[in-house]
Formats: structure tokens, sequence, C-alpha cells
């Protein structure tokens, strides 16, 4: 964890303090980093590994009296979010969203092609037996 990161979202306005709005915005997908102090409660802590996966979460050697004065705030700092948007890419659970679209895709162009495959039967069969009735006609 690098200090120099947490001061430039502060002073940027880039940053919200605390569980609450870290939480309300990590569902709207607008937190890209969370950085949790040493003493964080370990609730909190699982919560945010949970949430936004250890990916974003970085536990970090300061403790919330530390965090308070890197951020020059008069109150202890347990939870910094910084505001973010996350690529689809980074979000923990977006592999498997991903994986899951492509069987989807895959399985409906596998009953495309089934479908397309009926059809031609379907066609090949009347073309042959016009070509046959034609082959008798001319036959006669």
């Amino acid at each position: 964890m690098n200090p120099e990161e947490i001061k430039k979202a502060v002073e940027n306005n880039n940053c919200v303090f605390g569980s609450r709005q870290t939480v309300k915005l990590l569902k709207k997908n607008k937190i890209s980093k969370i950085f949790l102090s040493n003493d964080c409660p370990r609730e909190a802590e699982k919560q945010f590994n949970e949430l936004a996966g250890e990916k974003i979460s970085v536990n970090t050697e300061k403790t919330k009296q530390e965090l308070a004065e890197i951020c020059k705030k008069p109150f202890l700092i347990s939870i910094i979010g910084v505001i973010g948007e996350l690529q689809k890419s980074e979000k923990p659970e977006a592999k498997e969203e991903k994986k899951e679209e492509e069987k989807e895709i895959e399985k409906e162009k596998k009953e495309e092609k089934k479908e397309e495959k009926k059809e031609e039967k379907k066609s090949e069969k009347p073309k042959k037996l016009k070509t046959e009735k034609k082959k008798a006609k001319k036959e006669k």
C-alpha cells in the first residue's frame, strides 16, 4: 500500500470514507479500490472481500489513526473507497459471467446450425422428388 496513492485520491476528492458510503458506491460499480486499516473490524474486512473481491481490497499496514493523519481528517478512518469505474474484466465475478455468456452463445449457435441442417434436409427432399418426377416423365 502506498500512502501517496491515498493522498492523491483525497486531494482529488476521489474517495469516500466509511463502510456505508463505500458499500453504496461499490454496489453501483463506482469503487475501483478499497483500503482497509490493519485494525479494521474483521467482519467489515470479510464483507468487503466478499463484495469486492480481494482484487480491489487492499489491506494496509496503517492503523485507523495513521490513515486519518494521511488523509488529514479529524476522525479515525478504517475504510477508504477510491472512486473510479471498474472495467468489466476487473470485476471478480466478470470472468464467470463472461464464461456463462460464451456458453449461451455457443448453445445458440449449435441450435441455429441444427435448425439450418433440418431446413436443408427438408428442402433437399422435395428437390430430389421433383428431379425424379421429371426424369420419370421424360422416360414416358
